[in-house]
């Protein structure tokens, strides 16, 4: 019997309660099915100066103690920032492979990826910001939205001929997203290297069409304002040859590119450092004040990422994962735990 709780183990009398309550809970089945992942993705209590009062949770996949936490996240997200997704939203930033669910600072955000049918014929970031422009955006609705453990789906722009269905799942350090194109346009998938949160001091991107394969790097941090960083590397294997691809970088469009490298001039985890003593609990718009990114604003960023096209190709599916190490390591990563496996 797996014993859950540290209870279990104050007394016999409590571990026999805890293997009667395990043998009921496996007597009625998977209770799974009862979990809802929307709870505390909206306020539920007053903002004290964190981002909102959301429990600053995420809809998205993920397998206990994950390194990825696969996801979608929405704009502004301002309600509930540390999760990166607000059920008040109605537009889609991207779908991110890590955050930290729980949190009240704004942190992760990392790589977001946006299947799109709108023609990229310029950049697709705003100046100076981690985000995507207004242009590439979809808007989304809960009527055509689920989840359950493991499992995340939504219809972007639901309504329209542009709806493209994206779902996703997760394994360890790993997931994988499926993307339904309509039969109008181009179906792109756009990459946003440098899309972290609270900004990158500097990121990378590669693509390798003989492989169908993106790979890159970003180093980003600034966890609640400090000047902590680190470098995270993700490998992302399509399972459609591409038809089109370039990179971006800042407002410079490359298409043909296969590789692309910015570093921001004024580093943007340095916030911390110059930041009055004492301004963390000193009331409501603290963050939105001295945290120029966490909800979605400008400033000082390195901007890069790329994109790739699947001319006729309606299903496209994805399989990513990521590495604290390096390149190869998220490569290995993928190999260890997807390979060909299905969604």
């Amino acid at each position: 019997m797996r014993v859950v709780g540290s209870a279990c183990v104050v007394a016999v009398a409590l571990a026999l309660g805890c293997a009667g309550a395990a043998d009921a809970a496996s007597a009625n089945g998977d209770l799974a099915r009862y979990v809802n992942p929307f709870g505390g993705t909206a306020p539920g209590a007053p903002d004290f100066g964190t981002g909102g009062g959301a429990g600053n949770t995420f809809p998205g996949p993920a397998v206990p103690f994950g390194m990825i936490q696969w996801g979608p996240d929405t704009s502004p997200a301002s309600a509930n920032v540390g999760g990166g997704y607000a059920y008040g939203d109605s537009k889609i930033r991207g779908f991110s492979v890590r955050r930290l669910s729980g949190a009240g600072c704004a942190n992760g955000g990392d790589f977001p990826f946006l299947p799109t049918t709108t023609a990229v014929t310029r950049s697709p970031v705003k100046p100076l910001s981690t985000e995507f422009d207004d242009a590439f955006l979809p808007s989304f609705s809960h009527k055509d939205e689920a989840a359950a453990p493991g499992f995340y789906r939504v219809g972007l722009n639901p309504g329209t001929a542009n709806r493209i269905d994206a779902g996703l799942t997760a394994t360890t350090r790993g997931g994988i997203a499926r993307f339904s194109f309509p039969a109008a346009g181009t179906p792109s998938v756009l990459v946003n290297a440098t899309g972290s949160r609270n900004g990158a001091s500097s990121g990378s991107v590669q693509i390798d069409r003989a492989r169908q394969e993106l790979t890159g790097a970003v180093t980003t941090g600034g966890f609640c304002l400090e000047p902590n960083r680190h470098k995270v590397y993700f490998a992302a294997r399509f399972d459609r040859p591409f038809a089109g691809y370039g990179t971006w970088k800042r407002q410079a469009l490359a298409p043909g590119s296969t590789s692309a490298h910015d570093s921001s001039l004024t580093d943007p985890l340095d916030a911390g450092d110059n930041l009055p003593t004492g301004l963390l609990g000193y009331g409501p718009g603290a963050l939105a004040t001295f945290g120029p990114f966490a909800f979605g604003g400008r400033g000082p960023t390195a901007q890069t990422g790329a994109y790739v096209s699947f001319g006729g190709a309606r299903d496209v599916e994805v399989r990513v994962a990521i590495s604290f190490v390096s390149v190869a390591g998220a490569q290995r990563n993928l190999d260890a735990e997807l390979g060909t496996r299905g969604f």
